[in-house]
């Protein structure tokens, strides 16, 4: 009984890490999906601005290294709009207004830049790149969204869950959980 003690004690704590891991590998995944997303959105606006409209560049620096530079701003705008916590459940609508958040601070981050360092930034291809951030990183929010739902309904990336309770309520919910897999829960069991 003894030797068996240690290793109880010591899987919970397993447990709590692994699920740590794991919720820490999505939200760097997220990251990386966002980043390729934002940097896609303002090379987007740079090709609306400067290839279909009329007017060349007059910035200090090139476009493509003010998008290196401001992608990675921009993520840090949607990690303080709340868009990378590990606990965080949004349903499209609120995940959306996150993304809003995000991208319109991160507009006026470019207009602040320009200001403060005279940068001579085109003002069109500042509002080409919110319009296309909100369109290409609240789609991919969406298609990885969706891809997770259908991930989820196959049995893949769920989570085991108790159920407190053994009451009408409990099975209730357990039903639910198991009919709406896309949710994620795989029910282990209950727990009166």
């Amino acid at each position: 009984m003894a030797e068996s003690a240690p290793a109880l004690e010591h899987q919970p704590r397993s447990l709590k890490q692994s699920l740590q891991r794991r919720s820490s590998r999505r939200i760097a995944i997220r990251v990386v999906i966002d980043a390729v997303a934002v940097s896609s959105a303002l090379l987007i606006a740079s090709v609306i601005r400067f290839e279909f409209m009329q007017g060349a560049p007059a910035a200090k620096w090139d476009y493509g290294t003010i998008t290196l530079v401001a992608t990675p701003v921009w993520l840090l705008l949607f990690y303080l709009s709340g868009l990378y916590e590990p606990r965080q459940v949004l349903g499209p609508v609120n995940e959306f207004k996150q993304v809003f958040n995000g991208v319109v601070a991160g507009t006026v981050v470019l207009f602040t830049a320009d200001s403060a360092f005279n940068l001579n930034l085109a003002r069109g291809w500042a509002l080409l790149s919110m319009v296309s951030g909100l369109v290409v990183v609240g789609g991919e929010r969406l298609a990885v969204r969706k891809m997770l739902h259908m991930l989820r309904r196959r049995g893949g990336d769920a989570t085991r869950t108790i159920i407190v309770g053994a009451n009408h309520e409990a099975r209730t919910v357990a039903r639910t959980l198991e009919r709406e897999r896309w949710l994620g829960y795989d029910v282990g069991g209950f727990v009166d």
